[in-house]
């Protein structure tokens, strides 16, 4: 019998958990406790005398060392919610120590919503009816798999063997009935609020949510208050919180002592404090095209180097770019990004994090990557916006255009204001030219050269005909984009630089789906020139549409 093991070991719920956030604290923490939550796993594995090598995501001892989590990065969610290992041991005692692994995370995620139970309420009120009902719901949420079999030296079919084998564990999971009858979660809506008094099934709302009011009325002091990003771990008067978003709410506070490193785990700032000047934001989520198939390898060797490549993405290269723009990072796991952006840098962020995502010496060289893009008002429904960048995210990956041969590799930009929304979506390279690049260079010709009323025009003429199908078409864009060119430059321009100009928009046009997603696009440029003129001193509207 092998004395080698190969393992895969998993925790979720991952986007259910993560996205249940009213503010961009509970999103933080929800991406942090799960990165947690599998660096304790790791470290559980290794602690436990059998000699182990992670495949995915690579770590030493030092990665995993909780005391040596300083730097600006520090509180950042680095780690997926999953690894692959060997383990040099017996089956049995490699399965005996998962085992031990399993339940060192669900006895952890246990200590994070107790900890912020016992840090927001009083002990007089701490009832055992209040400690019933979140331990109820804290079991009923974490989900932890985990598969082990022999390795004999077969990498790419045994590694296929164990993940067929883990989805079937999902697939084979038992559901519990989560039975809720009190006043619900104000972030989650899934579970009810924790309530010091039990519920009767025969009484009113309004009876409900004064036994709810009066819990966690009595909740400490420095949890108390309705300044929006004012108070470290603060819950406000209109919040009734179950045990899991609880526990999100006072996670940073837990982790401050667990790293013993306060100064990195600083309250994070809200959507107001990232819009900064402006009264938009960005949310930018990215991934990894076809990753599948680079982990698909034929050795351990060769999957290692993957895995290597990532963890430099993930946990230096993603942090630098987006703290350099000023920006903040909710989690970067492997290909995995989650990023809030001054709407001034988005652009700028999302190419630099593609570029440096398969660029030559990476170790990734070749591999693609897909980003959603949503430009949203500080006052919108962070869930929703947060919904609108994954949808972005899945659009870009599903990119298509049968003309030039692409698929995925895309950027989905998506800009809501507060009464439209327009959105499309763009190749990453346009005849040899970073997109971005070229989207800049038609922001800074609206912004100055081009009359108002160009696009208007432009739209008025060809959404008529977007669905029109003939040879022609491309034919006619040209020709009437020269004429509008000429006739909307606020000041003459040579027919040479008008030609270099004509050229760009239509390497723009022929790169997207159809005449509407080039005229959507052209609007949501409009928007960004109107942030270069807020830029450079121009008014502050908070109605603006794009």
């Amino acid at each position: 019998m092998s004395e080698k093991q190969m393992v895969v070991f998993s925790i979720g719920p991952v986007q259910s958990f993560i996205a249940s956030a009213r503010k961009t604290e509970d999103l933080w923490s929800g991406s942090f406790i799960l990165s947690f939550l599998i660096e304790r796993a790791m470290e559980t594995l290794c602690s436990q005398g059998l000699k182990v090598e992670f495949i995915y995501p690579k770590a030493s001892e030092d990665d995993l060392n909780p005391m040596k989590k300083t730097g600006y990065n520090a509180n950042v969610a680095s780690w997926p919610n999953r690894f692959t290992a060997f383990v040099n041991g017996s089956l049995d005692e490699t399965t005996n120590v998962l085992k031990k692994v399993d339940s060192v995370v669900r006895r952890e995620f246990n200590k994070i919503c107790h900890y912020a139970i016992n840090e927001v309420f009083p002990k007089h009120i701490q009832t055992d009816q209040l400690l019933k009902q979140a331990n109820h719901q804290i079991e009923q949420l974490l989900e932890v798999y985990w598969v082990v079999q022999p390795y004999n030296g077969h990498y790419r079919e045994e590694k296929s063997t164990l993940e067929a084998r883990l989805s079937a564990v999902k697939n084979d999971k038992i559901y519990h009935q989560l039975i809720e009858s009190g006043f619900t979660c104000t972030v989650c809506a899934q579970r009810d609020a924790l309530c010091m008094e039990p519920f009767d099934q025969y009484e009113t709302i309004y009876e409900l949510k004064n036994k709810v009011k009066n819990t966690w009325k009595h909740r400490n002091e420095k949890f108390k208050g309705t300044d929006e990003g004012k108070d470290d771990g603060r819950i406000r008067d209109n919040e009734y919180l179950c045990s899991i978003c609880l526990g999100k709410r006072v996670a940073r506070d837990y982790f401050k002592e667990v790293y013993r490193n306060a100064s990195s785990f600083k309250f994070y700032p809200s959507v107001i404090e990232i819009a900064g000047k402006y009264t938009y934001f960005a949310i930018l989520s990215m991934d990894g095209d076809n990753m599948g198939s680079w982990f698909n390898s034929n050795t351990a060797e060769e999957a290692g180097k993957v895995s290597d490549a990532l963890a430099t993405f993930s946990r230096r290269v993603v942090p630098e770019v987006v703290r350099k723009e000023e920006g903040y990072l909710v989690y970067a796991g492997g290909d995995d990004v989650l990023a809030f952006l001054p709407v001034d840098k988005a652009l700028q962020v999302a190419n630099e994090l593609r570029q440096k995502f398969g660029m030559k010496g990476s170790g990734l060289q070749g591999a693609t990557a897909s980003v959603g893009l949503v430009i949203g008002h500080k006052k919108a429904p962070l869930q929703l916006l947060l919904q609108e960048a994954k949808k972005l995210e899945n659009r870009a990956k599903s990119y298509v255009h049968q003309e030039q041969n692409q698929q995925k590799n895309a950027l989905a930009i998506g800009i809501h204001t507060r009464s439209e929304k327009h959105e499309t979506v763009v190749p990453w390279q346009i005849d040899g030219m970073q997109t971005s690049d070229l989207l800049n260079e038609i922001i800074e010709l609206l912004t100055n050269d081009l009359s108002d009323t160009f696009i208007y025009r432009f739209s008025e003429v060809f959404l008529p005909l977007n669905d029109y199908d003939s040879k022609d078409k491309h034919l006619m864009v040209e020709f009437e984009l020269r004429r509008l060119l000429r006739r909307s430059m606020k000041v003459k321009k040579e027919e040479k630089e008008l030609t270099n100009i004509l050229e760009k928009l239509m390497a723009l046009y022929k790169s997207m789906e159809s005449v509407k997603s080039f005229v959507m696009l052209l609007r949501m440029l409009t928007f960004f020139k109107r942030m270069e003129k807020q830029d450079k001193g121009g008014n502050n509207h908070e109605d603006d549409n794009a």
